[in-house]
């Protein structure tokens, strides 16, 4: 979700840089359209779910008001209005599923995936790391001269090694 709107924003500030060199004075803008923006998948606009009703844009700040609402008023309506809410489901919009290899429950060492930019023909596993301890989704495994805990997603058995000296 953090990834989703940083790339948003991201896009929008591109898009500001050909008119002006200072984006800084950019971002209120761009923040309230992202806010303002509709979205399909749930269809309303973020500032529909937060605040009931869409945005005003700057032009309908200036509307004149003669109804006066008492302070006490508007909070007992407001409170009133939160005590109805209720929660929705929330939804994942991913449906990958990560790899696991099934052999990894008996197997006695293991490789562990590099997760960096790799340099050209360079090993995409370090290893291979014996293996101490293992729960359901994390392996306790001896690197160097120290145990550390790694998540299953990224390793991979070892078939047909042989302990040094056996």
């Amino acid at each position: 979700m953090v990834e989703r709107f940083h790339r948003q924003l991201k896009a929008s500030l591109m898009c500001h840089l050909g008119s002006t060199e200072h984006w800084l004075q950019q971002v209120p803008t761009i923040l309230l359209s992202i806010h303002t923006a509709f979205k399909e998948d749930i269809s309303a606009s973020p500032a529909d779910l937060v605040h009931g009703s869409n945005l005003r844009s700057s032009g309908q700040f200036l509307k004149d008001n003669s109804v006066k609402t008492e302070p006490s008023d508007f909070l007992d309506l407001l409170q009133q209005h939160f005590r109805g809410l209720r929660l929705a489901a929330a939804s994942s919009h991913s449906s990958a599923q990560i790899f696991v290899y099934k052999e990894l429950v008996n197997c006695s060492h293991l490789f562990v995936r590099r997760d960096a930019v790799r340099r050209p023909l360079q090993q995409p596993y370090d290893g291979p790391f014996q293996v101490l301890q293992k729960k359901e989704k994390v392996y306790k495994i001896q690197v160097k001269d120290k145990p550390i805990w790694i998540s299953i997603n990224g390793l991979k058995p070892v078939f047909g090694f042989k302990e040094p000296g056996a």
